[in-house]
């Protein structure tokens, strides 16, 4: 390999909001429901006359992520009219945010982020069905936080990949934490759409390609150092052309990419400003000096305190992390043993010996 080549990423997550009911209608937000088409109403299925009414829960979960991630809080946010025509979109467009997001700016795990936003999630299509396909609306209308990333450039497709994998990680825990999201990948409730491109030029970034249609992380990490392969190989054979911005989709079966659709630009979907939602001042509307304070301990303060409190391994901080309920039980025992050698001692049996006995079935 003659040439020295510099993979870049950035990354969409998607997660579903955990609330009561819909982002615009008072159906029941239940992804569990197994039953289809049982959670909707006339205004998430867009029948003619309907009008959609904000869901504030939703709003206030994406301005606790927006301050666990030290992101900026807009003062003035509106929602749009996203257009494009699939058949899990029953209004022929999706209530998205555009120009005025309700989070700017922030860092996690390395990745500046962009924004987060909130929108509506879509129909879940059906293809388990032979030669036609069912849509099953319980989910249309949920909320849907997403966030993007900066792009973020490494030095080859396994520490890209491995970089990724510990951003999308760390998110989740933060979700889960905040009790904003239960944000399982492999029920939907978090997607992850990385951003792909390759360059030999440090300073600048090659095509992009976006990845979409994965639903665990080790399917991502696997999908992220196929497709920088992928653009390498048609790279040093001298078709860098071949490379072209698009959607390509992961195949698990096959073990990789796929081609799906020329990637769409911010103008071929029209935005315009929602006109039948109102307009919010979040500043007004919400105490963000309150909601700051309240905020729990998050995921790389416990590490810290952990470490500084207790002198631990860092392979079991980051069982604890991982695991808050076993967390609180390693903390209380620890409280009453105080001497660090002896909860030094308390960790290790709980990691070696609690936990292998709990993985064997041999206790519960």
């Amino acid at each position: 390999m003659l040439n020295k080549y510099y993979p870049t990423i950035g990354l969409e997550i998607h997660a579903e909001l955990k609330t009561n009911t819909k982002m615009f209608c008072a159906c029941k937000n239940n992804p569990d429901e197994e039953k289809p088409n049982v959670n909707i109403c006339p205004v998430c299925m867009a029948h003619p006359g309907t009008l959609p009414v904000i869901n504030k829960k939703a709003i206030e979960n994406v301005i606790k992520v927006g301050l666990a991630l030290g992101g900026e809080i807009a003062d003035f946010t509106e929602f749009d009219r996203k257009n494009y025509f699939y058949p899990d979109i029953p209004k022929g467009y999706q209530i998205s945010q555009y120009k005025f997001p309700i989070v700017s700016g922030g860092h996690l795990a390395n990745f500046d982020i962009t924004r987060v936003h909130l929108e509506e999630d879509t129909a879940n299509n059906k293809h388990d069905r032979g030669d036609f396909s069912l849509i099953d609306f319980n989910r249309a209308g949920v909320p849907l936080m997403e966030l993007v990333t900066e792009p973020h450039g490494f030095e080859n497709a396994e520490d890209t990949a491995k970089g990724a994998m510990k951003f999308a990680k760390e998110l989740q825990l933060i979700l889960w934490y905040l009790g904003v999201s239960e944000a399982n990948m492999e029920k939907g409730e978090m997607r992850m759409e990385p951003n792909v491109s390759v360059s030999t030029d440090p300073k600048k970034l090659g095509t992009k390609v976006e990845i979409k249609n994965i639903n665990s992380f080790r399917s991502a990490e696997r999908a992220i150092k196929y497709e920088i392969d992928r653009m390498i190989v048609l790279m040093e054979e001298g078709k860098g052309e071949e490379i072209v911005q698009e959607t390509r989709g992961w195949d698990e079966g096959k073990q990789k990419t796929f081609s799906q659709r020329k990637k769409e630009g911010s103008a071929d979907y029209r935005y315009f400003p929602d006109p039948d939602l109102p307009k919010l001042k979040l500043h007004e509307a919400f105490d963000l000096e309150k909601m700051k304070k309240e905020l729990p301990e998050l995921p790389e303060a416990k590490r810290v305190r952990y470490k500084n409190d207790f002198g631990i391994k860092d392979e079991d901080i980051e069982v604890y992390v991982n695991d808050p309920v076993l967390g609180v039980w390693f903390e209380e025992v620890a409280k009453i043993l105080q001497k660090k050698d002896s909860i030094k001692i308390l960790s290790n049996y709980i990691i070696s010996d609690y936990l292998g006995l709990k993985k064997n079935n041999i206790i519960r």
